[in-house]
């Protein structure tokens, strides 16, 4: 993912608490003063910005700074917000950003100072940048990601409900976009009556940067009835004796929605190491 560098305009506690949270949100991410601001970050490519509004002399000042280094920022994709909700009369700091940077401002709004808006708008964003990472084309990534699930057999799954949220190891099998889970009944089969959003964690054991191999993948899980062919043919691809075992196990089908895939070989290919895949 391209980096990301987080601007503000208004040192107040209560303001970069928010603003660090927002930050966690992004893998490759740094917070910033608008006044700290130099030639040393050029080279992040994605620029967030908080204007408190209410500061005239310090959007001024930001204007100044964007008009000076505007050969720079011209380059750069820009998202701004703020906490203020009288955002129609402040269209001229919008307009004046527009007219430096050449409409590179992507995205301009008002949020509501509450942590849950602020992590859904940055989760809104990281999904929004992650298309200007450098991508595989799609039929290639797939390849990909079908190869290393299916060279591997045990995944890490999360359901949740308000009262739980458990991770466990667990064996798999891949067949065409679904994944097929099977274990004794546990919290997470309970979980997955409440609610059939799950995720999975597939990874090899690290060894150094040069070899980084693992991913997220979200999904939607159906319980699979015992009497159906589909959950005889999972008993079967595990050896697993239908008679004597059959009452004893649950199995799950996870249709795949998106994967987040991480891979060392990604970057040597010319990509971003990052891929991000949605069925």
């Amino acid at each position: 993912m391209d980096k990301l560098l987080i601007l503000y305009n208004n040192a107040e506690e209560n303001t970069l608490e928010y603003i660090e949270k927002l930050s966690f949100i992004f893998e490759r991410c740094e917070c910033i003063s608008t006044r700290d601001f130099s030639e040393s970050y050029e080279n992040y490519n994605i620029m967030l910005i908080y204007l408190d509004m209410s500061y005239e002399q310090k959007n001024l000042d930001f204007l100044n700074m964007l008009n000076y280094y505007k050969d720079k920022f011209k380059k750069k994709k820009l998202f701004l917000f703020t906490f203020d909700n009288n955002l129609n009369d402040y269209t001229w700091i919008k307009s004046t950003i527009e007219k430096v940077i050449n409409h590179n401002l992507v995205d301009y709004r008002y949020i509501n100072k509450k942590i849950s808006e602020v992590c859904k708008y940055g989760l809104e964003i990281k999904t929004r940048i992650e298309k200007y990472n450098s991508q595989l084309d799609e039929q290639s990534l797939k390849r990909f990601i079908e190869d290393f699930i299916s060279r591997r057999s045990v995944a890490s799954i999360c359901t949740s409900s308000k009262d739980s949220n458990p991770s466990t190891p667990i064996e798999y099998i891949y067949k065409d976009e679904y994944i097929y889970i099977y274990s004794e009944e546990g919290i997470e089969f309970f979980n997955n009556l409440q609610s059939n959003k799950i995720s999975l964690s597939i990874y090899d054991d690290y060894t150094n940067f040069n070899t980084l191999r693992g991913m997220q993948i979200s999904g939607v899980a159906y319980i699979i009835s015992p009497k159906s062919e589909v959950y005889q043919e999972v008993l079967k691809q595990k050896n697993v004796n239908k008679w004597t075992m059959s009452n004893l196990l649950s199995v799950i089908k996870i249709k795949v929605k998106k994967v987040e895939f991480l891979n060392s070989e990604f970057k040597k290919l010319g990509y971003d190491i990052k891929q991000v895949c949605h069925y």
